[in-house]
């Protein structure tokens, strides 16, 4: 009786390690276009990056 219920568990995780990788190949591609059209219009403003993830430099009292 172990078998059969082992076989459908393969079976169900099987199945969502394809849907999980099927999902990954096409975000990736998404990325992809997504990142060659920023690569056309343009670099990216370091200095802007790093304004946005630590701020400005200016304290607020």
């Amino acid at each position: 009786m172990i078998g059969p219920i082992r076989f459908v568990f393969v079976v169900i995780w099987f199945a969502i390690g394809l849907s999980m990788a099927g999902t990954l190949k096409d975000c990736t591609a998404v990325m992809g276009k997504k990142a060659a059209i920023a690569h056309k219009r343009g670099g990216i403003s370091y200095g802007w990056w790093n304004r946005q993830l630590v701020g400005s430099g200016e304290k607020k009292k």
